[in-house]
């Protein structure tokens, strides 16, 4: 093991947390699950408790591409979104998508890069009158501000309205 890493036994305190892995995927919460693609949507891992949220086991979707296990609809969000992950550290959130066609339950999801994967985390979310689209809002800007000139400025801003609304 390289010495910047530690042993998953080992216990986590202030004297060595920033040398804890969280950058290679292992356990989540149990009120969420996780699934990480590949760059052509192909699914490379499963959280063991995938079973639960979409109902289908960790070995049954290992391979699949993941349009074949989601809702079309969420498919398509998750393909708008992926585009605003301009930056190496860029969280992209997105909030009422459902991962079961016979389901109502609504997630929010949390999409980042981790070496050449697509990583999507799900938290179910409580049921809502309305999607929280102020929370977009934060993270867009940020992006934004990232900008270094008027043209990169622009580029973003456009890439998170469409991101935000759908529209080219």
């Amino acid at each position: 093991m390289p010495d910047n890493l530690m042993s998953p036994d080992t216990k986590v305190d202030l004297t060595n947390c920033d040398r804890e892995p969280i950058h290679i995927l292992g356990h989540v919460q149990t009120f969420g699950c996780l699934l990480s693609v590949t760059s052509d949507w192909i699914i490379n891992h499963a959280s063991r408790n995938i079973s639960e949220h979409i109902g289908l086991n960790t070995e049954d979707v290992i391979g699949q591409h993941l349009r074949t296990i989601l809702p079309a609809e969420t498919m398509e969000e998750l393909l708008r979104h992926v585009q605003s992950l301009t930056t190496r550290d860029a969280v992209e959130r997105m909030f009422a998508m459902r991962l079961r066609r016979d389901d109502d339950q609504l997630y929010s999801v949390g999409m980042h890069i981790s070496g050449g994967s697509i990583v999507l985390e799900f938290e179910p979310q409580a049921p809502r009158g309305h999607t929280d689209y102020m929370s977009h809002v934060r993270p867009m800007l940020d992006r934004i501000k990232q900008a270094r000139n008027v043209t990169e400025l622009c580029q973003a801003a456009a890439r998170q309205i469409k991101a935000l609304t759908g529209f080219d």
